[in-house]
């Protein structure tokens, strides 16, 4: 019975493995194999042949568990996926918001529904929607110039629209574009104003919070100076409004708005008075 012929083998120069001498490559490394390097001693090339087949047994290893690891990333990150995608069809096209309860007080309830957006987000929800039907097709109905831009989103209800420029809070009329009423100011304010009830209210950038009557422009109240600058539009609650200071962690509440009022300077009996006559001084 014929034996079968013993492999010779050449080491490697650059990994160190035992390599069939009939090779002009390293199988592990790929580089060439010198011609002129000696032949292993069969019992040298057995051990490293045995200890090369126990690296290569570990490096299987540990890419079959780097694979395990990398399926099981891919998996989760697809759950996650999944999750988001259903929780975002749950709440576009399944979930109904509960409705906002009233006020008791309705000049302190904010303003919603299909012809109304009365915070900078449209609604108490954020919701950025109304259910009113939007004639892209036609004719532009009025343009308003208002003599700057906006400083802050507008806020709207059925008859008028409200832009905030750097020097003025404009009422713009709906039903023709003209000006409804115009309030000036001594700088613009941070956030857009809230509309509640009949009554429009802005948080000064000096520190006071103001409600104009939402059809004339007239001083309802605002308060005195907190001697800080407010950051954000107010939140109108059923017995208070609320804001928050810019760069701190502090909520400022005002609680039951009328007893904070300030009436504006009474004017001359022979001057008719006007929202623009009552602008609040800029705070120190």
């Amino acid at each position: 019975m014929n034996e079968s012929p013993q492999i010779e083998y050449k080491q490697c120069s650059t990994c160190g493995f035992a390599t069939p001498a009939t090779r002009t490559r390293c199988h592990n490394c790929w580089n060439r194999i010198d011609p002129e390097a000696p032949l292993l001693d069969p019992e040298r090339a057995a051990e490293l042949v045995a200890r090369q087949e126990v690296y290569l047994a570990e490096q299987e290893e540990q890419r079959a568990a780097a694979r395990r690891r990398r399926r099981l990333i891919l998996g989760g990150i697809a759950l996650l996926v999944v999750a988001w995608l259903g929780w975002w069809f749950y709440r576009s096209f399944i979930y109904t918001p509960p409705p906002v309860p009233e006020a008791s007080n309705p000049s302190l309830q904010t303003l919603s529904g299909p012809d109304n957006w009365g915070t900078e987000n449209g609604d108490l929800l954020e919701s950025r929607q109304v259910d009113l039907p939007v004639p892209l097709d036609g004719d532009a109905a009025w343009t308003h110039e208002l003599g700057a831009e906006p400083a802050t989103p507008l806020v709207a209800d059925a008859e008028r629209v409200y832009a905030v420029t750097d020097g003025a809070i404009i009422a713009v009329s709906i039903a023709d574009g003209s000006v409804a009423w115009e309030f000036e100011l001594q700088g613009a304010p941070f956030a857009a104003p809230t509309l509640a009830g009949d009554r429009l209210y802005v948080a000064l950038r000096a520190g006071q919070l103001l409600a104009l009557d939402a059809a004339t422009g007239e001083v309802v109240f605002y308060s005195l100076n907190t001697g800080t600058r407010f950051g954000t539009s107010p939140l109108i609650a059923d017995v208070s409004a609320a804001t928050k200071r810019p760069s701190t962690k502090k909520l400022l509440l005002y609680s039951r708005p009328s007893s904070l009022r300030r009436k504006a300077r009474s004017t001359p009996s022979s001057t008719k008075p006007s929202a623009r006559g009552c602008s609040p001084a800029r705070a120190k």
